[in-house]
């Protein structure tokens, strides 16, 4: 009796040893979405080495090429969270009636505004009364644009028509004089540039810095609200294999590039002439109480603009330590 009970454990070690870990306890799969964009190289990068599955989760990632779609599908369930929503848009939705959680900030803005080549403007607020372009004004294209704008004492909505599109909509609309600008970003600014027909004529960026002093943050890991409370350790560990995606993409950046270029649909070369442009902003240290204080004084602005119809405090709806 002895030898058959040592006989059948010694059997089951070995049955325990052959079966696959995914058959033990399966990796939970989250569906992360992204807006094509340089700052989502680290996603790609996560993907691309496993590091998801390294944390015990399953990574599938779905590429948009407007934010007010990633963001319709979030809400909808169609994806669990996305790579770089626009922190301005975690308010946003929030205000909106969705349920959207800001986990990290990833990155600073690379939005340029763009105007033809031969156009006489020398700065934005030579665009007073004109049609100004930007994707969507849920996006940052049209609140890092408004923002710039009401720091140099313009009025987004009286001194400027605002118009939308994918950015090979408007770009094509600037081309036939349609707009007098068009506000983008990385990897679309740099393709834009080589083309020859456009110049940047400022960086909306660089105006909110110089009125406010601090930088407009730009994207943030969020993810949905629903989904965080019911798959709190798997948001865990998609944002341990994020910071390991950051990482590598700074410290390896010919290699990301390569990884890249297939999800992002560009070759290497373009993503690296953009990431030159831009500088790289990836945000090196996750978001504290320090990075929340700013986001709310970007909030209080967007507020002050009216595109927050109420107050926002980000404490409601980010997560430091999720």
């Amino acid at each position: 009796m002895r030898v058959k009970q040592i006989i059948w454990a010694g059997a089951a070690v070995v049955l325990m040893a052959a079966t696959p870990l995914s058959a033990a306890a399966a990796a939970t799969k989250v569906v992360v979405g992204f807006n094509v964009d340089v700052n989502t190289i680290p996603l790609h990068v996560l993907v691309a080495k496993g590091w998801d599955k390294k944390y015990g989760i399953e990574v599938e990632s779905k590429g948009f090429a407007r934010a007010s779609d990633s963001h319709t599908a979030l809400r909808g369930g169609a994806l669990d969270a996305i790579v770089n929503m626009g922190t301005n848009s975690v308010a946003l939705l929030n205000q909106e009636g969705g349920d959207v959680k800001g986990i990290r900030v990833i990155s600073l803005p690379h939005f340029k505004v763009l105007v033809r080549k031969d156009a006489p403007y020398r700065t934005v607020a030579y665009l007073k009364g004109r049609k100004m372009a930007v994707t969507s004004i849920a996006g940052t294209s049209y609140i890092l644009t408004a923002m710039a704008l009401r720091a140099i004492n313009m009025d987004p909505k009286k001194d400027a028509e605002i118009v939308t599109g994918a950015p090979a909509t408007i770009l094509g609309l600037l081309e036939k004089q349609e707009v007098a600008s068009v506000t983008l970003w990385e990897p679309f600014v740099a393709n834009a540039l080589k083309t020859g027909m456009v110049r940047v004529l400022e960086d909306p960026s660089k105006i909110y810095k110089d009125r406010y002093g601090e930088d407009f943050l730009h994207t943030s890991l969020a993810v949905s609200g629903p989904f965080l409370a019911k798959n709190r350790e798997a948001v865990r560990s998609l944002l341990k294999a994020l910071e390991e995606g950051i990482q590598f993409t700074l410290d390896h950046p010919a290699e990301s590039n390569q990884i890249a270029a297939g999800p992002l649909k560009m070759p290497a070369e373009d993503l690296a002439d953009a990431r030159k442009s831009w500088g790289d902003s990836f945000l090196r240290v996750g978001t504290g109480e320090t990075i929340v204080q700013r986001l709310n004084n970007m909030y209080a602005r967007m507020h002050e603009l009216k595109i927050l119809e109420k107050p926002a405090d980000a404490r409601q709806f980010w997560v430091v330590n999720p």
